[in-house]
């Protein structure tokens, strides 16, 4: 009885962190806009904190989102829009085609200088030190 009483706990706290947790007035918004176009990233949810309980997400990786992005065009106009409050500064990792890092975790974007396709993710924080929620936003970057 104590057992099943204990699995039934562990199972709404797990629900209660990973779904109670995630509040859509916390996490802001994230674009690129290229050539005049803005682009939505394929985002995944990685973590999060609210009233002392935590909850953490899988993580993706490149090759599990690449097909479903949408191509944009490096025309040296590449400007990313992040609109809200975040916790720091975002990470950015490039990949190339064969999913191989470029570049982990910089605090800024550096637009590779050889032709390809690159997938850039995006790791970026909402709200403060007490409350926040935690995403991957995955882009395809075209380079010609």
């Amino acid at each position: 009885m104590k057992k099943a009483l204990l699995v039934v706990v562990v199972i709404l706290v797990f629900i209660f962190t990973m779904y109670g947790c995630q509040n859509k007035n916390l996490v802001g918004s994230i674009s690129i806009i290229s050539s005049e176009k803005e682009y939505l990233p394929e985002s995944n949810w990685i973590n999060s904190l609210e009233d002392g309980l935590a909850g953490d997400g899988m993580r993706k990786a490149p090759n599990e989102v690449s097909a479903g992005l949408d191509e944009i065009p490096l025309t040296g106009d590449l400007e990313i829009i992040i609109d809200g409050k975040t916790t720091g500064n975002p990470a950015y990792t490039l990949f190339n085609e064969d999913y191989e890092e470029v570049y982990y975790r910089n605090h800024e974007f550096k637009e590779p200088s050889e032709p390809g396709v690159y997938i850039l993710l995006i790791e970026l924080t909402w709200g403060n030190k007490t409350r926040y929620e935690g995403f991957q936003y995955f882009f395809k970057l075209i380079k010609k």
